[in-house]
């Protein structure tokens, strides 16, 4: 069971108050929250648990809270992910794609500088990509808006990468594009 600084279990249901989410997701409450000693927040689906770091609030909770609601255990939308999840040649795919559209920008009269993707960047682009992580980034971003600005604004105008290039991973060599 997880426990927070001073030996107290906590649940989702008892660190945040959100009727919509929890009348849509009522076994969203039991979701253990645990603090740990790692920066941000992770969603530990094989048990259920949300794990948030010491500075993490509740935008990062919100965004862990979208992960559990996206894994199989409740719905089984796209997932997020790590940077550490790519394998070689997801990397490798990666870096072609983001070394041509650098030859593309030069080409067209960008600026001649000597630029390499190192592998940290090119996973953390992968990561950034990942259509989970663009969801629950927007769950966080639109955690400031009221009710009536979020019924306002559909959440793809507030996605952080377009949606021709986000993906969803299912392996380290299946990955599918959500481009029309």
């Amino acid at each position: 069971s997880a426990r927070l600084k001073g030996g107290q279990k906590r649940y989702v249901g008892s660190a945040l108050d959100h009727s919509e989410v929890f009348d849509a997701y009522p076994d969203l409450r039991k979701v253990a929250v645990a603090r740990v000693q790692q920066s941000g927040g992770a969603y530990m689906k094989s048990i259920d648990t949300i794990e948030l770091g010491p500075f993490a609030g509740k935008p990062i909770l919100l965004h862990e809270m979208q992960h559990a609601i996206q894994s199989g255990n409740r719905e089984s939308f796209a997932p997020g992910g790590a940077p550490h999840h790519f394998g070689k040649e997801a990397v490798a795919r990666e870096k072609a794609r983001l070394d041509a559209q650098l030859s593309a920008w030069r080409a067209a009269g960008g600026e001649s500088t000597d630029v390499s993707f190192s592998e940290a960047e090119v996973r953390w682009e992968l990561y950034r990509r990942l259509a989970g992580e663009v969801e629950a980034r927007t769950v966080e971003k639109r955690a400031k808006l009221t009710a009536a600005e979020r019924r306002a604004q559909p959440p793809w105008l507030d996605y952080d990468v377009p949606e021709d290039q986000q993906f969803v991973s299912v392996s380290d060599s299946v990955m599918f594009s959500l481009a029309p």
